[in-house]
């Protein structure tokens, strides 16, 4: 009787990682959302020169959605947010850019 233990498993996990498509806060410090928002201004022809990140947020979705918001020396004092997606083939799409 394989259901129960499916049943079981499904009734366990979800509540634990949430649903699919909610974002979740990351660690601004986290060597990976670093890495992805270096990539993401080096695709924008950016530097990504004294590169603080503010905040990250991240949504599963045939890879991983990060909004980032940032500072960096090109930019200036001001907040800027980057919408990124690091899809599964490793490929890195930046959908927005403000």
């Amino acid at each position: 009787m394989i259901t129960l233990p499916l049943l079981l498993c499904v009734l366990l996990v979800v509540p634990i990682f949430g649903q699919g498509g909610q974002f979740i806060d990351d660690d601004p410090n986290s060597p990976e959302v670093l890495k992805v928002a270096q990539a993401a201004l080096a695709k924008k022809n950016k530097s990504a020169n004294g590169l603080k990140i503010v905040s990250s947020k991240s949504q599963v979705v045939a890879g991983l959605r990060y909004i980032i918001k940032f500072t960096y020396a090109e930019g200036g004092n001001a907040v800027h947010e980057m919408t990124v997606v690091d899809n599964v083939d490793g490929s890195l799409d930046v959908e927005e850019f403000k």
